[in-house]
């Protein structure tokens, strides 16, 4: 459970967008360099305990959106760029790295009563860094889409779209 995080500025971001003007489809793609800091508690519920202290996160993802556009003149006689809904998808690029505050690996670390516990919290924390990279870039990919949408509805293709 994470609570008070802050998601710091990417990295780096690099973008790249494929437009079909065929099939009249759109893919979005981004590769983010995340550092997620926050504070988190550490819940063994098999021996009723927990632990709380900061947490480091650093991934990589791909993210991508998948939608595909029309056109549609509006009674004004102006076109717009018009976004159908759209599909997001997210790819760890690498292992998250997980960095626990030195207090809450000390505790993990010197507690009796978990250590039968604490290879299967190592084992999940690599999963759950990865989980929560892509859960962030894929709330920022909906943020995205729906801006590219709402934006849409009242420029003109143009804005969007030169020559096509």
């Amino acid at each position: 459970m994470m609570k008070e995080n802050s998601l710091r500025k990417p990295k780096s971001v690099t973008q790249e967008s494929i437009l079909d003007t065929k099939t009249k489809a759109v893919e979005l793609q981004t590769k983010l360099d995340l550092i997620i800091t926050g504070d988190i508690t550490v819940e063994v519920k098999k021996r009723g305990k927990s632990f709380s202290g900061s947490i480091l996160i650093r991934g990589s993802a791909l993210g991508t959106a998948y939608y595909n556009y029309d056109f549609k003149t509006d009674a004004n006689g102006v076109t717009h760029f018009e976004v159908s809904p759209e599909t997001i998808s997210c790819q760890p690029i690498n292992e998250a790295v997980i960095k626990l505050g030195p207090e809450l690996l000390e505790s993990l670390r010197t507690d009796p009563d978990i250590q039968p516990e604490r290879e299967k919290i190592k084992s999940n924390s690599a999963d759950k860094g990865n989980s929560l990279v892509c859960a962030i870039v894929e709330k920022a990919y909906v943020t995205v889409v729906h801006n590219i949408r709402a934006s849409a509805k009242i420029l003109p293709k143009d804005a969007f779209l030169k020559g096509v």
